[in-house]
Formats: C-alpha cells, structure tokens, sequence
C-alpha cells in the first residue's frame, strides 16, 4: 500500500487526490506495529532484543531525519520527487524482504514440508 500510494500522491493533479492519497499513504506504514510480532515469531527470546532495536531504529531516526531530507529534495527538485524517493527506497525495501525474510508460520511451515 506504501509504495501504490507513494506513487498516487506523486502524480496527484490536485491538493484533493494529495490529501487522499497522503492519508492512505499512512494507512499503508501503519503496518509497521507489526514488527514485533514479526520479530517474535522468526528470532529467539535471546535474540529479539537487538534484532526488534535494529528494525526500530529506522522507524525512530526517521521522525527526525525525513522531515530535513525532504525540504532538501523538494527545494532542489520538487515536492513531487519527495513521494517518488520514497516509492523507490520502498520498492527497495520490500524487494529485500522479499528475498531475505523466511516464513515465520509454523502452519504454513509443516504445510510445505508435508507437501514435499
């Protein structure tokens, strides 16, 4: 959801379809409360601690740091290029994750390997 509306609030025509899209652009990050769950399911108890500080790390410095970063891309730029940037560094992202996170239920699991 983060990256098709990134996109949408990029080529919105007007400040009516920025807010919307803006709105549900946030809708799509609301996601991230799902990080220790995530955390916990793939990680041990040992080691949930620096792995859930790790993956909220970005998360805290962002608050700080994107406000001053996107001034800097929308005076250089454009404000538009604000929302592609982050389309991009999202598509990123998940691709990574993708590729690199396992599966963490343990159904889904015992399923593929019953399957094999």
């Amino acid at each position: 959801m983060f990256i098709i509306f990134s996109l949408a609030c990029a080529i919105s025509s007007n400040i009516n379809m920025l807010l919307a899209f803006r709105f549900l652009n946030g809708m799509g990050v609301a996601a991230i409360s799902l990080n220790s769950s995530v955390v916990g399911d793939m990680f041990s108890q040992e080691e949930r601690v620096g792995v859930l500080a790790l993956i909220n790390i970005p998360a805290l410095t962002g608050l700080a740091v994107a406000p001053i970063i996107s001034g800097y891309i929308s005076q250089a730029l454009s404000w538009r290029w604000v929302f592609w940037l982050s389309a991009i560094v999202g598509g990123i992202c998940e691709a990574g994750f993708v590729f690199i996170f396992r599966e963490p239920y343990k159904v889904r699991i015992l399923k593929k390997a019953a399957q094999r």
